[in-house]
């Protein structure tokens, strides 16, 4: 099986995760029989 979708992260921090604030990720995630899976994850820009 194969997903496809986006996320959309938000943070307050002024830290280590500060990067993450206002970021638009696209991923795809794929499952095969045997329950073995790979997440792939890219920025939008």
């Amino acid at each position: 099986m194969r997903f496809l979708g986006a996320i959309f992260f938000a943070t307050n921090s002024k830290n280590k995760l500060a990067f993450l604030n206002r970021i638009i990720g696209v991923n795809e995630y794929e499952v095969d029989a045997f329950g073995n899976y790979e997440h792939r994850l890219w920025e939008r820009k």
